[in-house]
């Protein structure tokens, strides 16, 4: 009953197809969230593995990965964290408008993350 209610909430009507796209949707977005923890812990290695099954497993490229992240952002910081994690996913965008892999730049925004760790 609840994925039928995301569905349209999201989608604006119930169909097979919203239903599998929303579906997961939600189960990614739990993925980038434990993907984020694990960057913020210093455990780099394991962020890294959750990148690399978001973009090659689930087919995600950088764009939509950083959008998701910032998406999860939001709800996670408020302030200068937040502000910060806007101006890392920026400077990310850009490095990967300007270079070739969307792997290094987002493992960037990860372990700036886990800088403080």
């Amino acid at each position: 009953m609840l994925a039928a209610q995301t569905t349209v909430e999201t989608e604006g009507e119930l169909t097979m197809q919203a239903a599998y796209e929303t579906i997961g949707e939600v189960g990614l977005e739990d993925d980038i969230e434990a993907m984020l923890d694990d960057a913020e812990a210093g455990e780099f290695t394991d962020a890294r593995k959750a990148l690399d099954d978001l973009l090659v497993d689930e087919g995600l490229d950088g764009g939509e990965l950083i959008e998701s992240i910032l998406e999860i952002a939001r709800k996670r910081y408020q302030g200068e964290k937040l502000a910060r994690m806007h101006r890392l996913a920026a400077d990310i965008e850009f490095e990967m408008h300007e270079g070739s892999s969307d792997r290094i730049h987002v493992s960037h925004l990860l372990a700036e993350l886990g800088r403080d760790a």
